[in-house]
């Protein structure tokens, strides 16, 4: 089995204007989206699919949209007032229940605070769903720096317009919470297409089987000779090198030039 689309990029959410920690100038919706903290979603939204892939959809399976205010800080002084007018007029902003109160606000002067108050610095830090004084009132935002709308007149599980206008506009992709493991101290859980696998400590992907008559290309995963087991894990020692095993079965390490890469015969490692 071959697996492919694995996205491993690293990175931190970088500050574009008034003061924001982190240096990188990425964009946004350049990096990988923040992994999920509950399976508890506002009123009238859930998950499903498009193309295999999990967005956050509306009552209507509209896919949300998130107008990213990290983009659009140079457009004016508070950003979650942009969509007005002609955006207004494109846009449908997913209002909190009426009664709602705000519980986030765009910080005044040049460092934001940090914590349920204010703005985070980076996504996977703040909670999955907050409310903001947008222009038509108390105004849904995912993981912290996303405001949720829907495009006006778009058909059921549209995704056309992601990464629209400069990045300003993302679909809102559901990754789930990340899992607990237990497994040796350089294993880590990844998201591949909206759901996890375990990857070593560069990223590239765990996976056991038979190798058949390719195991040249099969490499295994190494452990310490004086290496402790700790849960279905154990170190299964050779010749010359120890590897781990899982459920009593060894374990292989996809090479370094194509960490996404398992050859056929192989079955990936899920948590």
């Amino acid at each position: 089995m071959t697996m492919t689309g694995l996205q491993l990029r690293t990175g931190m959410i970088g500050a574009l204007l008034i003061g924001l920690p982190a240096a990188s100038l990425a964009q946004p919706a350049d990096l990988p989206i923040a992994a999920a903290r509950t399976g508890q979603y506002p009123p009238g939204i859930h998950v499903g699919k498009v193309g295999g892939r999990s967005y956050y959809l509306d009552a209507r399976d509209r896919v949300l949209y998130g107008m990213d205010m990290r983009v659009l800080l140079p457009a004016g002084p508070d950003p979650a007032q942009y969509c007005t007018g002609d955006c207004a007029a494109r846009w449908e902003p997913v209002l909190a229940l009426a009664g709602a109160k705000p519980n986030i606000a765009f910080p005044r002067g040049n460092r934001p605070p940090e914590g349920p108050s204010g703005f985070y610095a980076q996504p996977q830090d703040a909670p999955d769903w907050t409310i903001i004084a947008g222009p038509q009132g108390p105004q849904w935002v995912y993981k912290g720096w996303h405001m949720v709308f829907v495009r006006k007149g778009a058909g059921g599980r549209s995704t056309g317009l992601d990464g629209s206008e400069n990045k300003a506009w993302n679909t809102l992709k559901f990754v789930p919470p990340l899992p607990r493991i237990v497994a040796p101290a350089d294993v880590r859980p990844v998201a591949v297409d909206g759901s996890y696998a375990l990857a070593d400590g560069k990223g590239r992907l765990l996976y056991t089987g038979a190798c058949g008559k390719d195991c040249a290309a099969w490499l295994p995963f190494r452990g310490g000779m004086t290496s402790a087991g700790i849960g279905a894990w154990r170190v299964q020692t050779g010749a010359d090198f120890a590897q781990w095993t899982w459920s009593g079965k060894p374990v292989f390490v996809c090479p370094e030039d194509a960490p996404d890469q398992v050859p056929a015969g192989g079955m990936v490692l899920r948590p």
